[in-house]
Parts: C-alpha cells; structure tokens; sequence
C-alpha cells in the first residue's frame, strides 16, 4: 500500500480528530468528513473518562499547528527554546483566528537528554555512548550536557511557552542516570 500523498494525510488526520471525539462520546452520530465516514460513530468499551485529551506532535507551521488550534488538547513541538517560541507565537495565531483560548492547549517538547553530574564524566558517556556519530554530532543529538546545563535548558524552554517535556535518557541502563536526572527535576519541583 502507497502512503498517500501529504495533503491527503492532513485530512486524514482532521478527519481523525474530529471523528475519535464522537467515537468516545455519548450515543452513536453519523460522520462525514473528508476521507472517512461512518453512518454510527462508536467505540466500545467507551472510556471512562469523559473527554480524552488528544495531543498531535509536530511542529509544522501551517497546516499542523493550525489543526491543533481548531481540535486539539495539546502538541508536542519539536526543536529548542528559540524554535518552540517562533511555533507558540504561530500556534497562539491559529488560536486567535479559530476564536480559541491558546491557554486550553498544553505545549509539550520531546527532549533527547544525556546528562551528567560531574563535568569530567561527560566526554567518557559520550564515547560509550555515540557508536558510529562523531562525539560533537552525539553531544548535539543527545543535548548532553551537566546538570546545571540542562536545568537552564529546560528553564529557557519554559519560557519559550512549553508546558511539560517529555524526556528520552540517551543512558537510561546507566546505574546513575535516573538518580542524575532527578537532580534537574527538583529545580523545577
């Protein structure tokens, strides 16, 4: 099967998040959207919360962030603290074109994170870790960095307008990675 083209899968995914709403809802409505339509929109079991949250992750300025101001919850954006807040002023946009509060929608990053205590730790986490990248190529794909390091990246993309991060350890079966990652947590605790 040939993936469709793209214009093609953003109303796939606007119909999506208009029909997975009326899917968890009360009774069963007949959908028609764009690419998809059902003559009883249900979902059993139905569950147990009454509105389920949708996040789409992409940083797309047009077409993405604009569906996330029209049907979304939250978004996760890709990029770093500069980036983030070029997308939130686009996504704060959208919100203001849609008629919708941007603060009903969360701001989430994904953050590949490689971080250590001790200064003299990182350039040997880097070597065990960065296989075939050159060590500068890993320490920027990893944001490797100290904890002190981190806890000012997180703060600027805090105040790049992010809500929440989402963290992917690069060292995560390290003995001291969860203790170490802890430390830049309770900055923000």
């Amino acid at each position: 099967m040939a993936v469709p083209p793209i214009a093609e899968r953003y109303e796939l995914l606007e119909d999506a998040l208009e029909l997975l709403p009326l899917m968890w809802g009360p009774g069963a409505p007949a959908y028609e959207g764009r690419r998809i339509g059902t003559i009883k929109a249900t979902c059993y079991p139905r569950p147990v919360q009454e509105r389920i949250p949708i996040l789409v992750g992409g940083s797309g300025p047009e077409r993405t962030l604009r569906l996330v101001a029209r049907h979304n919850d939250a978004c996760n954006l890709f990029g770093e603290p500069d980036r983030i807040r070029d997308l939130v002023h686009v996504l704060h946009r959208h919100c203001e074109e849609e008629e919708r509060d941007p603060a009903d929608i969360r701001v989430t990053q994904l953050s590949d994170v490689l971080v250590v205590a001790d200064p003299a730790d990182l350039s040997s986490r880097i070597e065990e870790l960065r296989g075939t990248s050159t060590a500068e190529q890993f320490t920027e794909l990893a944001t490797a960095g100290v904890v002190d390091h981190q806890v000012e990246r997180f703060g600027a993309l805090h105040d790049s307008g992010v809500d929440e991060v989402m963290v992917r350890l690069h060292d995560v079966g390290h003995p001291d990675s969860l203790e170490t990652f802890a430390a830049v947590i309770a900055e923000f605790a």
